[in-house]
């Protein structure tokens, strides 16, 4: 019974140990990917430059907006007091 709980103890180790091992794998693989040309290319870095305005595209105004709904219905249904949230707005 002893022998069981060790070799069970022990496998979970190794799995733990792996598990550990092949996330930093991954997260070391992608910094790699997105510091080289290709991954900087990849996500359109243009460097730093400064923005004269930044416009943020309707559909992405109105997804926001919708969760925001969706987050006051859930938060709401309890006994806390409504608070007025103002709406994002396009400038």
């Amino acid at each position: 019974m002893w022998l069981d709980w060790w070799a069970r103890d022990r496998q979970e180790c190794l799995i733990r140990n792996g598990v550990t091992f092949f996330t930093w794998v991954r997260r070391m693989t992608v910094d790699a990917y997105y510091t080289s040309p290709i991954g900087i290319a990849d996500v359109g870095y243009q460097g730093n430059a400064v923005l004269s305005e930044f416009e943020v595209s309707r559909e992405v105004l109105n997804f926001v907006n919708s969760r925001i709904g969706q987050l006051d219905e859930l938060g709401n249904s309890g006994d806390a007091p409504e608070e007025d949230e103002p709406e994002i707005d396009a400038r």
